[in-house]
């Protein structure tokens, strides 16, 4: 392969410099490439070749498309819509990993070295299937051992990048000399971390729990106690430049991993009943939202130390933290401006001139499909890529109700979030679509109640009546106390409909039994088939899941917040009962354009 002059001064002048990483490497090389000129076919291929050797991250084993230590740093979409790797090493030819191979006969820098010959053990046969050679394998161990020995490795992150690799390959070859040179290499460099360098969890994790380190008792003592000692440096109130909870719960939960396997309780106790006085006192520091997460972190780990008196100290100060953190929210909104012709547009789609058809169009149009959530959330995801990773709670009264995480680990809590945002937003429209509809066709609560039982999920349509007149007379309060347990209700029968028990044993009278609550029945598997994801998600979100609305429980137990005692809550029970008088016929649908 030819490579262009300008491309291979850059080598050799890094070949004969001092401290470098991969990261100055590529960023010389494309440097060189910038130049003016147009390159031909041939130099332009191999420029690229010699840019991409140095463009991959790193540690890549659990990414697309390799599975290796190498991958891509990004990717894009093709004209013909299939998958862009940048930059795709399957690209490359034979003659590249030929070329790595003549630098390995040639060069001396030991971070040019490393690279080259990892990229012959690891990437060559992905692209023209050569057998491995452990050669390759040892010559990159060795390399980035000397490069990190030697001073030759531009930084602390990359050293111990390098020496994580050689260690790692070593184990993979099982040469037990590299692994000890290896694991020596990546201990000297734990204690620079502890001293102030930082990424000691990164070898204190990988070194403490290989079976295959050759570690003895004077290692494993020197690795924990130098979280010893930095558990206390970052509990030491008395310097709030160091102090940190965050840094000592890291710490702690790393020790208390390794004391509990060797069955040290009282370690165990002893630094979770410190991590729980450092949370206390840095709820004191911040404001209440703050503190009721420091006073949680607290509680958790004092009943880790069997600390009971301390738990429900952490616990009763985190409840008033969470009633003062509620008036220190600020709220946000946006204004959004519908025209009188939009509306009727709208409504024109919906209120037609059978009763019937009206019916069945709202409580379709209302009713949210999930692919679509999903696929909603993952786009804002992608607009709002910070935002998609923070995790939220979700507070009512003195306690915090729920727990969101990112888009990545909590996807269907993401998409309960989506949801409830999506009953506000549309509200304005379902409230219109429901008034129009009363007025097209001069309907009354007879309608509406006839209208939910007509798919048997009712025995009695008293209550159902008095609370859909409730609702035709704004009594909000009545409409959704009376509405909601005949929802349920209906739900339970539903159960009952499908051959399943609607009733379990008491759990403290065993000659007694209860009815099955909403979260048990849209818990059992016969229901959730016959529902389907849509209905699932429709009915968890209103009614029983903590993440959304959890009207039912919210009603149940007395909690339901003034804030929900409105038209927009009361609209969406009657668009329930208008989904539970369709309910099948949604199912069946919906199942079948998905399947």
């Amino acid at each position: 392969m030819a490579v262009p002059a300008e491309i291979e001064t850059v080598i050799q002048a890094l070949d004969q410099g001092g401290p470098i990483s991969a990261h100055d490497v590529e960023s010389a090389l494309t440097k060189a490439r910038a130049g003016p000129g147009d390159l031909g076919e041939e130099a332009h291929n191999s420029t690229w070749a010699e840019i991409a050797a140095w463009s991959l991250t790193v540690d890549a084993w659990n990414s697309d498309p390799w599975r290796c230590y190498f991958g891509p740093i990004g990717q894009g979409t093709n004209p013909d819509g299939s998958v862009a790797y940048l930059p795709d090493v399957t690209a490359l030819t034979s003659a590249v990993v030929d070329e790595w191979i003549a630098r390995l006969g040639t060069l001396q820098h030991p971070v040019l070295k490393a690279r080259y010959a990892d990229l012959c053990w690891e990437v060559a046969r992905l692209i023209d299937g050569r057998k491995r050679s452990f050669h390759h394998a040892l010559t990159a161990i060795s390399a980035y051992l000397e490069a990190v020995e030697t001073g030759l490795t531009a930084d602390f992150y990359h050293q111990m990048e390098q020496v994580l690799r050689a260690f790692d390959l070593a184990l993979s070859i099982r040469n037990k000399e590299l692994v000890v040179r290896a694991r020596d290499t990546l201990l000297g460099l734990h204690d620079r971390g502890v001293a102030g360098e930082g990424l000691w969890w990164k070898s204190f994790d990988r070194l403490i729990g290989e079976r295959n380190a050759n570690l003895t008792d004077d290692h494993r003592t020197r690795l924990v106690q130098s979280l010893e000692v930095l558990a206390e440096k970052y509990a030491n109130q008395a310097d709030p430049q160091v102090f940190s909870a965050f840094q000592l719960d890291d710490i702690t939960r790393r020790l208390v991993i390794y004391y509990r396997k060797q069955g040290n309780r009282k370690n165990v106790q002893r630094l979770s009943e410190s991590l729980g006085r450092t949370f206390e006192y840095a709820a004191s520091l911040g404001n209440a939202m703050q503190s009721s997460s420091s006073l949680q972190s607290a509680e958790n780990a004092y009943l880790d130390a069997g600390l009971a008196d301390d738990a429900k100290r952490a616990r009763i100060g985190r409840a008033a933290a969470i009633r003062q953190s509620q008036e220190e929210m600020q709220e946000f909104s946006f204004s959004r401006t519908i025209t009188f012709d939009d509306m009727d547009a709208f409504t024109a789609g919906l209120v037609v001139d059978q009763p019937v058809t009206t019916f069945v169009r709202i409580a379709d149009h209302f009713l949210w499909r999930t692919a679509e959530l999903e696929k909603m959330v993952k786009d804002l995801a992608e607009h709002a890529p910070v935002m998609s990773m923070i995790s939220m709670q979700i507070m009512t009264g003195d306690h915090v109700a729920a727990h969101i995480g990112g888009v990545e680990d909590d996807l269907d809590g993401r998409v309960c979030h989506q949801a409830v945002q999506d009953v506000q937003y549309r509200a304005i429209f379902l409230q219109e679509a429901l008034s129009r509809a009363v007025e097209r066709h001069n309907l009354n609560p007879h309608h509406f109640a006839t209208w939910a039982g007509r798919t048997d999920l009712f025995d009695d349509l008293t209550f159902v009546l008095e609370g859909v007149g409730a609702w035709f007379a704004s009594d909000y309060v009545k409409a959704i106390f009376v509405l909601t347990p005949q929802i349920e209700t209906a739900l339970r029968k539903l159960t009952g409909n499908l051959g399943e028990a609607v009733t379990r044993k008491h759990p403290t009278m065993q000659d007694r039994e209860v009815a099955i609550g909403m979260g048990e029945i849209l818990g059992n598997a016969n229901v959730k088939e016959a529902l389907g994801a849509d209905l699932l998600l429709f009915f968890k979100v209103l009614f029983s899941d903590p993440r959304g609305l959890n009207l039912r429980n919210s009603v149940a137990h007395g909690l339901l917040d003034r804030g929900l005692v409105n038209s927009v809550v009361g609209d969406r029970l009657i668009h329930t009962l208008l989904v539970l008088g369709l309910w099948s016929d949604i199912a069946l649908y919906r199942n079948k354009k998905d399947g």
